[in-house]
Formats: C-alpha cells, sequence, structure tokens
C-alpha cells in the first residue's frame, strides 16, 4: 500500500488518507480511511478479471455477500433489510443500508456496497456524517406541514408552477 493522499475532511474536522492499493505491478484499490481511527470510508475495486461478469449471484445473494465486505473494511454489521437493485452504470448489485439513529433516519449516510455480479466487491461507501444533538422535543408533522404552507403563501412562493408541500417523514440531520 502507499498513501497518495492526505487532506483535512474540514466538515468532520478529520485527517483523511487515501491508500493506493496493489499487486506490486499495478493499481488495484483505493481505500480512504480516517488516520486518527483507523475506520474505512471507502473501498474501490480497480482490478477486474472475466470472471466479474459471470451472473453468479442474485439479488438474492448480494446482501450477503455486501455483508462479508462490510466486515472485512471492520465496519459494524449493518443492520436491517437492505434495498437491492442492479445498477447498469456501475454493472454491479447496489445494496445499501439506510443509517438509523435512534429509530432516525440519516438520508445522506447510507452504507452502499456496490457487488459485481461474480461475487467481488466493486465499491464500498461509509460516510458517518457528525449529527446534532437529539432534540429535546419534536414538532409535530401537522404544525410543520402548516408553518411550511405559511411559509409559501407569506412570502409570494405559492405562484410557482407545481410547487408541493409534503412530509417526507422525520429524519436526522446535522
Amino acid at each position: 500500500p502507499e498513501t497518495i493522499g492526505r487532506s483535512l475532511d474540514r466538515f468532520r474536522d478529520e485527517t483523511i488518507d487515501e491508500v493506493a492499493l496493489g499487486d506490486g505491478q499495478r493499481p488495484t484499490g483505493l481505500l480512504v480511511h480516517d488516520v486518527a481511527t483507523g475506520r474505512v470510508r471507502a473501498v474501490t475495486n480497480l482490478d477486474w478479471s472475466a470472471a466479474d461478469d459471470l451472473p453468479l449471484i442474485s439479488a438474492a445473494d448480494a446482501p450477503e455477500r455486501a455483508a462479508a465486505f462490510v466486515a472485512a473494511a471492520a465496519l459494524p454489521d449493518p443492520s436491517g433489510t437492505p434495498d437491492v437493485r442492479w445498477d447498469d452504470a456501475a454493472d454491479a448489485w447496489e445494496v445499501r443500508w439506510p443509517r438509523v439513529v435512534d429509530g432516525w433516519p440519516v438520508p445522506i449516510d447510507d452504507l452502499v456496497v456496490y457487488v459485481r455480479r461474480g461475487g467481488r466487491l466493486s465499491s464500498l461507501a461509509a460516510p458517518q456524517t457528525p449529527l446534532a444533538d437529539r432534540p429535546a422535543s419534536t414538532v409535530p408533522v401537522a404544525n410543520a406541514l402548516a408553518a411550511a404552507r405559511g411559509f409559501v403563501t407569506n412570502h409570494g412562493l405559492a405562484r410557482v408552477p407545481g410547487l408541493t408541500i409534503e412530509s417526507l417523514g422525520p429524519s436526522w440531520t446535522e
């Protein structure tokens, strides 16, 4: 392995290393991790073989294979049922587990693993955005929607074609 870049993630105030992985003659992957903790943020497999294109695993098999890659990266076991779909652009199964904190989804922090049809890792992304403290109280959905509609009305936004106000459900954000 060879460190090819070190940078400061200003949002998280963490130093990040990008490490090139290789077989001595050519790059075969890229690892991004937090220097202080060693926590893996992302892994990309740059090495391709003909077996990667063989249709060996199905959508039903992809989560188990993806969970094995998560374990190999020393990340916590994903919980819940992942969303699995074929991604034509990546030519791989996309296996996505949402991050949930105290029962609230964190929309931008999904653990995402791409598994090639032959069962090998294509890539893994494991962001963990720092979160604001849990609120002392929450606003009922009806009150939040009423406040949003009032804002739209009071600021002349009701004239915007196609503008709608709807609840997207609770989520935890910074």
